[in-house]
């Protein structure tokens, strides 16, 4: 059977310093780093491929660094004011591992932490997605991204939402764009 991607047109998109005081958990965090640039010594990022790390600390971040699964992490209970996940859920294929991703977020955030979602939606009718985006930064500088990630997931705002539901989140903010989301929910 032939593979068929999909690639989206490109999305611009325009980053924001998370305002919230305190330690970031950047899951999924390699790679392009996006969080870890912007926030710097306040990120500890995570990343179970040591290659993504390897690509995202060329960027020469202060950030920490941590091989880890975003299924189970190794940090204590209440131990940071935000987690983002920005595009990560999308390589986590099955249902039932972005649902003990989400647990993991509720229990290391701490109370009225904040977790920071952003996504692409994935239609469960494909084989393969290239979601393709421009990234702006707050310091005007942007960056091209082409996320390839397997289809048949059936990745919404609604599904994730309701993942972040289950766990205790309770939803602060959305936006639905024509490819992508952004949630933010509050612990």
């Amino acid at each position: 059977m032939q593979e068929h991607t999909y690639h989206t047109p490109i999305q611009k998109i325009e980053l924001k310093r998370l305002r919230r005081e305190g330690k970031i958990l950047d899951i999924g965090g390699g790679s392009e780093a996006l969080v870890s640039r912007m926030e710097g010594k306040r990120v500890c990022a995570v990343d179970i491929n040591m290659v993504k790390i390897r690509e995202g600390q060329i960027y020469n971040t202060p950030a920490n660094w941590v091989l880890a699964d975003g299924r189970d992490l190794c940090f204590k209970d209440a131990s940071f004011s935000i987690v983002t996940l920005w595009f990560s859920l999308a390589y986590i294929v099955n249902a039932e591992s972005k649902c003990l991703v989400m647990q993991e977020v509720y229990r290391v955030l701490k109370q009225k932490g904040v977790a920071s979602i952003m996504g692409c939606f994935i239609p469960h009718n494909i084989s393969a997605l290239a979601f393709n985006a421009i990234f702006e930064f707050p310091d005007a500088y942007s960056s091209r991204i082409t996320y390839r990630v397997h289809g048949e997931q059936k990745q919404t705002l609604q599904i994730i939402e309701k993942f972040a539901k289950q766990v205790g989140l309770k939803t602060e903010y959305f936006e639905e764009n024509d490819y992508w989301f952004h949630l933010v929910c509050r612990k």
